[in-house]
């Protein structure tokens, strides 16, 4: 067995146990996803659906556009933290309506530890958090 990171980009990204010899066929069939619109990269290669994947590769879903994607970490704290891989020079609001969550609801934005804002831009490997207000300790 071997273990691979899959997912579209931008989009969610989630890891999948594949049988040795597995191809992106096989590891896309597993995650329910398609190609179709999408090209197929295997460790930031150009792949193909025969393309076997190996142990710890990382399988992405790209849309043609200009740039680059990154890959951040966000989350509520308390609660569930997730990988999502967003577009270069992401804002913080773009990270959020990707993951689905509001800030709005007495929650203050982190950035990396440090206080952000919704127009706070987001570099590859950021850790995007929003954590509950909590009155005093200051």
């Amino acid at each position: 067995m071997k273990t691979v990171t899959i997912g579209k980009v931008p989009g969610s990204l989630s890891e999948l146990a594949l049988e040795d010899g597995a191809n992106v066929a096989d590891a896309l069939a597993a995650k329910g996803l398609s190609a179709d619109g999408f090209e197929i990269r295997v460790n930031g290669s150009v792949g193909s659906m025969d393309t076997v994947v190996p142990d710890g590769a990382k399988v992405f879903l790209v849309k043609k556009i200009k740039g680059n994607q990154s890959v951040v970490t966000v989350g509520k704290v308390p609660g569930e933290l997730r990988e999502l891989a967003v577009n270069d020079g992401a804002t913080v609001a773009d990270v959020l309506e990707l993951a689905g969550l509001d800030a709005s609801a007495g929650f203050e934005i982190r950035v990396n530890g440090s206080v952000g804002s919704m127009d706070t831009v987001i570099s590859d490997g950021a850790k995007v958090f929003l954590v509950k207000k909590i009155k005093g300790n200051r």
